[in-house]
């Protein structure tokens, strides 16, 4: 393999590794809010917020930090705040995530509602779940799916909601376990806000609205929102609906706030399949068309969700988490069916759509203590537990012309009922030995126990236990306030999913012997704060993975997800902000990826698919006062994605994948107007690419207008 610069930092990373490797903790919601309400306390190293620069001479080293936040530990750690949340020219939850270094997305499906593919440093979730993902510190990856094992699902969360997004790069957090391969994120829900409504208009049939209602009341803070979307979309055939309810009230108990979350989602779309590139660009087809074989597409959600959080007054204490839901899920879908596809059964070229169908019902907790008082305040520790209970049935095969769903058994290539239990133990801690140099340390042990019954090859089901250690450790040097170096390493786990415990197809038997999916991560870095606001990062990461994960390599099932070998990705990532001004501020950054599979089956075909060989992203904001009372903010985004290999010898890449978008509010007294346009200049590409014959994609809007207007009655 040839040197290049990725590859020559990687072994720069090993030589400075004589310590085993790091940990970086992803905070709890519970201890995020009681940090929020608490003084912040100085801090040996810190992470600056993506709305905030912090100048050199701000901090003040000696002491540890207070809470488990992510703005005191080692490693490439990134929040995005309220006010940033709020001022970013994007309607979706994942699309807030696209100005984080080195993170693209990707729908599932074309106008579809069933999952979000996260990448984080060269990992592509197309080919499974490997980020970790958390809301108000819930896992929201839903094992053993109907779409993929570890499916993330976040269209029922709208910007209204989040209060808060916090991320950490690699498995460098003991806090959470499963499907923390790439790195955790954690989305923190709103507890609080004024009363208002608002309406939304935008290009192709966008219309949406919704209502908050946020009065105290005798102690208790209720944050109430309702909202309702109908959207026609750009190509034919792409309605979609969405309601949208969310209840969450806080009040306290004993010497903390207890909150309860209920929140209800319902979603209904009709889908209209992937184009072929070549089709499009020879002009055969429109990119607003839908493809001749799914005019029966569609799919619905249901997912209703309780979550009780308590947290403590103080930056230290006992926190608890408890949660229940339930998930129904549908989709008939041709995606991957020939684009050509004739909707007639008598036409011999007719493809039938193929179908999946699963309901889920789930519940958990998470408790942890955290203290400070060891060894002169200089040891930050949190010790706790989590686990979930999962029962889902999944049903998948093919569907008839008219879209209606065949229970007939040949007709299926998958039934089967999962019952899932997860708990691990984990403990996570912080120790100053010097003003200057900071340790982080961690570990967790985590067991997984699956019941899979298999009703379409009863032979194939059967129980299977597993369970994991995974270490973390890290450190961070801080000379001098205005630079710090540091250096993690870690292990990241993902369970055995139960289509690769049981199979589907005749003849397979239980693989009771298959283990967890592990990998080893390690990074090095350096942040410093100079003159003048600015702010420069630079980082080098190696991740090997024991079992590398691909969804769509079984011939037999496309849903299935296989093991393809050993796999190794060496990457750097480089970013640079400045606060120019008080309400001026510019960032900017580009990451590189290098993938390779180590024990190939078929000699040339090392590339690990749909991974960009690199990224970059571009944001400048501005707000001020303009007189009369009126207030602007001005945001510009841009996101840049490399070309991408759609097949594992690199014979085959995709055309890359560009985005800009810009957003103005102005706003006075009660009433706010929002403006947004979104540019995608890029004719024959997409997100999502994929090779299925010829390169198919889902071609979005060049230009995209959306406009609200919101009045608060606080």
């Amino acid at each position: 393999m040839k040197t290049t610069p990725a590859a020559a930092m990687t072994a720069a990373i090993r030589l400075a590794f004589c310590l085993p490797a790091a940990a970086v903790s992803l905070p709890a919601l519970a201890q995020t809010e009681a940090a929020n309400a608490a003084p912040k306390a100085t801090e040996v190293a810190t992470v600056t917020t993506l709305s905030e620069v912090k100048v050199a001479g701000e901090r003040d080293a000696g002491k540890i930090e207070l809470t488990d936040r992510i703005d005191g530990l080692p490693g490439q750690t990134y929040v995005i705040d309220r006010d940033r949340i709020q001022a970013l020219p994007f309607s979706d939850a994942t699309d807030l995530l696209r100005q984080t270094p080195g993170i693209t997305l990707g729908p599932s499906s074309p106008t579809g509602d069933i999952g979000d593919d996260i990448s984080i440093r060269g990992f592509s979730s197309f080919h499974g779940a490997d980020a970790a993902v958390f809301i108000d510190g819930v896992p929201v990856n839903a094992p053993n799916g109907a779409n993929r094992h570890g499916a993330v699902d976040l269209n029922w969360l709208t910007p209204e909601l989040i209060e808060r997004i916090e991320i950490v790069k690699g498995p460098f957090s003991a806090l959470y376990g499963n499907y923390n391969l790439s790195g955790a994120i954690n989305i923190i829900t709103k507890s609080k806000d004024k009363t208002s409504v608002s309406a939304q208009a935008g290009s192709y049939g966008n219309y949406s609205g919704s209502a908050i209602y946020g009065r105290e009341h005798q102690g208790i803070t209720p944050f109430v929102a309702f909202d309702y979307l109908d959207r026609d979309g750009y190509r034919e055939r792409g309605d979609y609906k969405r309601v949208n309810s969310f209840n969450k009230f806080t009040f306290p108990v004993l010497d903390g706030n207890l909150s309860l979350r209920f929140n209800a989602s319902f979603r209904d779309y009709r889908g209209n399949g992937f184009l072929s590139a070549d089709d499009v660009r020879a002009g055969v087809v429109d990119r607003r068309s839908a493809t001749a074989g799914s005019q029966f597409d569609r799919g619905k959600n249901d997912y209703y969700t309780f979550v009780a959080n308590y947290i403590p007054k103080g930056p230290t204490g006992v926190t608890a988490t408890a949660y229940a839901g339930r998930d129904e899920f549908l989709f008939v879908d041709t995606a991957f069916n020939t684009p050509s596809a004739s909707p007639n059964p008598a036409d011999p070229t007719y493809e039938p759509a193929s179908f999946a169908r699963s309901d889920r019902s789930y519940a958990g907790w998470r408790v942890q203590h955290t203290s400070n008082d060891l060894w002169q305040d200089r040891v930050l520790l949190t010790v706790g537990s989590d686990g979930q209970f999962d029962d889902g049935t999944v049903v998948s095969g093919t569907a008839t012309a008219t879209g209606g769903i065949e229970d007939v058994v040949a007709n299926q290539s998958r039934n089967q009922r999962a019952e899932t239990i997860q708990a691990g133990v984990f403990a996570q801690g912080q120790v100053l030995l010097h003003k200057t140099f900071k340790l982080v340390g961690g570990l967790r042990w985590d067991y997984a126990g699956t019941d899979v019954i298999n009703n379409r090859y009863a032979n194939n089901s059967g129980q299977h236990d597993q369970s994991t250690l995974t270490p973390k450790i890290g450190a961070v040097f801080t000379p001098i306030r205005q630079l710090e170096f540091f250096s993690n390493y870690g292990g990241g786990f993902r369970t055995a999913a139960a289509t690769e415990l049981s199979q589907n197809r005749a003849g397979a038997t239980f693989n009771d012997a298959l283990g967890v999916a592990k990998l080893e991560s390690a990074d090095a870095g350096v942040n410093a704060w100079l003159p003048f606001g600015l702010k420069l990062s630079g980082d080098v990461f190696t991740t090997t993975s024991k079992r590398e994960l691909r969804r769509g390599a079984n011939a037999n099932n496309s849903f299935d997800v296989v093991n393809i070998g050993t796999s190794q990705r060496d990457g750097y990532e480089l970013s640079i902000e400045w606060q120019a001004l008080r309400n001026l501020r510019f960032q900017a950054s580009h990451v590189g990826v290098e993938t390779e599979i180590k024990d190939i089956a078929v000699a040339g075909a090392s590339r690990i698919i749909t991974v960009p060989d690199n990224t970059q992203t571009f944001s400048a904001s501005w707000f001020g006062d303009v007189g009369r009372g009126y207030r602007v903010n001005v945001d510009l985004f841009g996101q840049r994605v490399g070309q991408r290999p759609l097949t594992a010898d690199g014979r085959v890449y995709d055309d890359g994948f560009i985005r800009y978008g810009i957003k103005s509010r102005v706003s006075r007294g009660r009433i706010a107007a929002t403006l947004g346009v979104d540019y995608q200049p890029n004719r024959f590409t997409s997100d999502f690419a994929f090779l299925n014959g010829p390169v198919i994609f889902d071609p979005q809007p060049l230009i995209n207008v959306v406009g609200s207007i919101k009045y608060s009655f606080d």
